[in-house]
């Protein structure tokens, strides 16, 4: 059984920074942490207040005054500006920040590793790969783009301790039956897919996501499932009336379950980025029919053939941005539902 388990604020750097050669290398486009604490439980811990202060987050106690901004790999110390290894992010709406960046501080300060754990696998599919880069547009190849968001995905959900594996983590091809082989060989996982969008028009514009068409009946689909999965118990195999019943059961639980996950997402998608809504929507796609045992979604995270789009997909931190949406959804998902998958 596998254990599991904003915006970027690009902000102008104190007076004390001007000095600097960059302000990019204060960004964190990509956090690589697997430990952190939540706010809350640093704050509570350590008998600190917390208030809102210049686009970051004031820590406040006698003696003590530390502020942290979201994505930006400074802080302020009492007067000190300090320069830290990684940077505190937010996921489900509340500021998670690594252990490293208080290690690095003059100050000492009691931390309790944060406790977001679920049983649930994540599956996640950069589409494309290798010879079939996906949509060209400009200098903007869909396999590239979709797999550094993935990436980017994996380390926010491993931050959050929820566990999850790509179906590719490197330029290279494998068919979609192989996808979902792969979704299929984990019960229960849940399977994200993801890819950007391209239109004959450069005008089309937004994002969007995807779970299965209800054109296809539970009953259809629980003859693949029953076909695909082992139905044998202690006893010997189920009678085929009742592996239909469960094949047929677990088809419905699962677009059901997918359908929440994709409004989760979405909503993240939308409600972060500010792009069009183009709504979740369904789909007879072939990884979102064939991934018989867990949700599966498919998200369409902009169009490369809507030039300022494009712009957007090919900006490392726009990317983070994107990723930490996804993640946000697949934790609030998580949460939810962590009881029954």
């Amino acid at each position: 059984m596998y254990k599991i388990f904003i915006i970027a604020l690009f902000l102008l750097l104190p007076l004390a920074l001007s000095g600097c050669s960059s302000d990019r290398e204060f960004i964190d486009t990509a956090p690589q942490t697997n430990a952190i604490i939540s706010m809350q439980q640093f704050s509570e811990e350590n008998g600190l207040s917390v208030e809102n202060s210049a686009g970051g987050y004031l820590f406040k106690r006698p003696g003590v005054k530390l502020t942290l901004f979201p994505h930006l790999k400074y802080v302020r110390y009492n007067m000190e500006t300090i320069k830290i290894p990684e940077a505190p992010f937010v996921a489900d709406g509340e500021l998670f920040i690594p252990l490293s960046l208080l290690q690095s501080l003059p100050g000492s300060f009691k931390v309790v590793k944060n406790e977001i754990v679920s049983d649930v696998f994540i599956l996640l599919d950069p589409g494309h790969g290798g010879e079939d880069s996906g949509a060209i547009a400009g200098k903007a190849m869909e396999k590239d783009v979709v797999l550094d968001i993935a990436r980017r995905t994996q380390r926010l959900l491993s931050a959050a301790n929820i566990y999850s594996e790509l179906t590719r983590d490197g330029d290279y091809f494998i068919t979609l039956d192989q996808r979902s082989k792969i979704a299929n060989r984990h019960p229960g996982a849940v399977f994200v897919s993801i890819h950007a969008n391209a239109a004959s028009s450069a005008q089309a514009q937004g994002i969007e996501t995807f779970y299965l068409t209800s054109n296809i009946s539970d009953n259809q689909r629980a003859i693949w499932v029953s076909n695909a999965y082992d139905f044998n118990t202690v006893s010997g195999r189920l009678e085929p009336d009742l592996e239909l019943l469960a094949a047929e059961r677990i088809s419905h639980q699962n677009r059901d379950q997918s359908k929440v996950l994709a409004e989760f997402v979405q909503s993240n998608l939308i409600t972060n980025l500010k792009e069009t809504d183009r709504g979740v929507k369904q789909e007879n796609f072939s990884v979102l029919r064939e991934s018989f045992f867990g949700p599966a979604i498919l998200i369409e995270t902009g169009f490369l053939t809507h030039p300022p789009s494009r712009k957007k997909l090919l900006d490392p931190a726009y990317r983070q941005r994107l990723a930490e949406s996804i993640a946000n959804g697949i934790i609030l998902f998580a949460k939810e539902y962590k009881s029954k998958l």
